[in-house]
């Protein structure tokens, strides 16, 4: 017997409870893997909105690196001037 459960707050004990007889694996296992799905689906949406003021810069463009104190010396600097010499996928390849 199929039920159609709802993909939010459900978790793979409660999944494993209901469908117990050895039929329902394939079933179960492709349940599992869209509430992963889903699951990642929310996250990512979540991380999205969190960082939705952050800034976009352009090649050649000059910037200032914050650097955390516990990834830096006390000798070192704690911003530091970078520029910007490649874009790919939101991704930043900076040249000191």
């Amino acid at each position: 017997m199929l039920v159609n459960i709802p993909f939010t707050n459900i978790n793979a004990k409660a999944l494993l409870n209901y469908y117990n007889d050895a039929t329902n694996k394939e079933y179960l296992l492709l349940k599992l893997y869209c509430c992963v799905l889903y699951n990642n689906k929310v996250n990512i949406a979540k991380a999205a909105a969190k960082r939705s003021d952050s800034q976009v810069f352009t090649i050649s463009q000059i910037v200032l690196l914050a650097i955390p104190a516990k990834n830096r010396f006390t000798s070192e600097a704690p911003r530091l001037l970078y520029r910007v010499i490649k874009v790919a996928k939101g991704v930043y390849t900076l040249l000191s």
